[in-house]
């Protein structure tokens, strides 16, 4: 049984500043603008997953199914591709 985490404090402990990359990390760079513009929700979803790897262990923490994590990560990646 996992309990539930904390949004807010996700989003302070994961803040991604962008000034601190270099020419050497252009991947980053270039969805910078589309990273400040998707919704905190997605946000959340794309540091969980990177955070645990696990769509059922985000699942898990958001209180969704893993088939709808797996959704949210499909429609995020678009956006940010």
């Amino acid at each position: 049984n996992h309990s539930k985490i904390n949004l807010d404090e996700l989003l302070k402990d994961y803040y991604l500043d962008f000034s601190l990359f270099t020419d050497l990390d252009d991947r980053l760079l270039n969805i910078e603008d589309k990273w400040k513009h998707l919704k905190e929700t997605d946000q959340i979803i794309i540091m969980l997953y990177a955070e645990y790897g696990s769509l059922r262990k985000v699942a898990s923490l958001l209180g969704f199914s893993h088939s709808t994590v797996a959704k949210y990560l499909q429609e995020i990646r678009s956006k940010l591709c």
